[in-house]
């Protein structure tokens, strides 16, 4: 709920406002009593309606970064997953060995990884299906076949620490990930050689 509210105010949107832009974008009638006229007003001074009283592509980006903060719901209180969720989550898990040889499995269970992975794309919306598969493999071949001191599948996507902070392994081999795209300067430019 805090960065909906945060992204209300770096957009300089009242809650009103984008109640205003929900309806309008959901072409539903509202039922909240309010000062229609003088927020419709600000709404297009803002540029987040043309004069027709429409959206404009900057009402759609707010509208679409404050439904990835705050995920759709059905009926029964259930997120609702994208098709090809559980497709990609399998695909994740099998690159984790099954093997037990360390004492512990390495590999753990769908319904242990699916609410930490919804919890990981809620959190982190830029990466995607494919960056996580290539961080993850890329994990696993650091570990050069010795899964003694490897994370689990689970405490890869999040692990929450005695300090209450939780810590994404994943997050960061996927910050890695990208950050390899870029050209990297050399370390050792302006650095002299001991003698």
């Amino acid at each position: 709920m805090k960065e909906l509210f945060q992204l209300f105010r770096d957009n300089n949107l009242t809650p009103n406002g984008y109640y205003i832009l929900h309806c309008i974008e959901n072409k539903i009638e509202m039922d909240l009593s309010l000062a229609y006229g003088t927020e419709i007003h600000k709404l297009k001074l803002q540029g987040f309606l043309d004069d027709k009283s429409s959206l404009t592509d900057k009402s759609i980006k707010v509208i679409t970064d404050a439904a990835r903060l705050d995920p759709v719901k059905t009926k029964g209180g259930k997120e609702v997953i994208p098709s090809d969720f559980k497709d990609n989550l399998l695909k994740f898990r099998n690159l984790f060995p099954s093997t037990v040889d360390v004492g512990r499995p390495v590999r753990s269970t769908v319904k242990d990884l699916e609410p930490r992975m919804l919890w990981f794309f809620r959190s982190y919306p830029d990466y995607t299906w494919e960056m996580v598969l290539s961080a993850t493999a890329k994990y696993l071949e650091s570990q050069n076949g010795d899964y003694r001191y490897c994370m689990t599948a689970a405490y890869f996507i999040k692990k929450d620490d005695k300090n209450r902070s939780t810590l994404s392994t994943l997050a960061t081999w996927c910050e890695a990930e990208n950050d390899e795209e870029k050209p990297q300067a050399n370390p050792f430019v302006g650095f002299n050689r001991l003698v």
